[in-house]
């Protein structure tokens, strides 16, 4: 599966997304917790002032199919994708 390149605020949205799924196996990050930069004390990503930049960052994730966006009691979670090898 070829998916489109990442700018480097998107990628660092993506690692984010990545390392915090690592350490919390059954929960997904909140938009303000993506914005902190912060996974349980420990810096991961520069801090985002804006949560409506952090969700345009991160629909453009989803465009580009590198996340999935899931809804749970109406409020969205998002799961990164694991990328298929071609066929």
């Amino acid at each position: 599966m070829n998916r489109p390149p990442l700018t480097q605020a998107q990628e660092q949205i993506y690692i984010y997304i990545q390392e915090f799924q690592k350490v919390h196996k059954n929960r997904s990050p909140n938009l303000r917790e993506i914005g902190s930069g912060y996974i349980d004390g420990k810096k991961v990503i520069p801090e985002r002032k804006s949560k409506g930049s952090t969700y345009r960052l991160v629909k453009t994730l989803v465009k580009k199919n590198y996340i999935a966006q899931k809804f749970w009691d109406n409020r969205p979670h998002w799961v990164v994708v694991d990328e298929q090898p071609d066929s």
